[in-house]
């Protein structure tokens, strides 16, 4: 691993890196060996796992739309299928989904009640080409950037009390509705209900004239 960090920076730095540099690598090196014996290795001590796939595209066709993603790893584990995805912070805020708040029929709430549909598209992206039950596929999140690395970096989607199934169910009708409505011409387009908290993130803000959420 040290190694392969060592070849990687002196191709993307130079062989006279910075000092900059040097402390970024040290970083990077330290946090993926604890990556590797207390995430990795606790899983191992579980159960074999088999790597099936690395940041692999996998497209699909759904009521007339095509969608389309590349997850960072894809490992069965035991019998299940585990999508995982890698994210260099420490918090899975921005990305939860809150089911308590989240009703299907009030548009204006989806915003606030789904943080991401990123693990929920992948799901249903694998459950879909690779003809998987739904219960069988466990998307999760790797927080990387945290203090002390556990196991509790992997983080799932949260139910709450709903299974499985009945919360994918209904993001996943969510995904469909999106790209519908995305596609719709007589549909009018409305702004984000939250500026600050959608705005900052959205790559096309100039289009909505929102680059001032940026400095607020």
């Amino acid at each position: 691993l040290n190694r392969l960090v060592d070849r990687l920076f002196v191709e993307t730095y130079g062989a006279a890196a910075s000092g900059v540099h040097s402390l970024l690598k040290r970083q990077i090196q330290t946090k993926l060996a604890e990556f590797l014996t207390e995430v990795q290795t606790k899983v191992l001590e579980r159960q074999a796992v088999v790597v099936e796939a690395l940041e692999q595209e996998f497209t699909v066709e759904k009521n007339g739309f095509f969608f389309g993603g590349r997850p960072d790893r894809v490992e069965k584990r035991g019998n299940s299928t585990w999508i995982l995805d890698y994210k260099t912070g420490h918090s899975a805020e921005r990305e939860r989904i809150n089911f308590r708040t989240f009703n299907p029929a009030d548009r204006s709430m989806w915003g606030k009640a789904i943080g991401s549909l990123q693990l929920p598209m992948y799901q249903f992206l694998y459950s879909t080409k690779m003809k998987v039950p739904v219960e069988n596929v466990v998307p999760a999140y790797v927080f990387l950037g945290r203090n002390k690395l556990d196991e509790s970096a992997e983080v799932l989607i949260d139910a709450q009390s709903l299974t499985p199934r009945e919360a994918y169910a209904m993001l996943e009708d969510v995904i469909t509705r999106l790209a519908a409505e995305i596609t719709d011409s007589s549909k009018e387009f409305e702004p984000t209900h939250d500026f600050q908290k959608q705005c900052p993130r959205c790559p096309f803000t100039t289009i909505c004239g929102t680059q001032w959420v940026q400095g607020w």
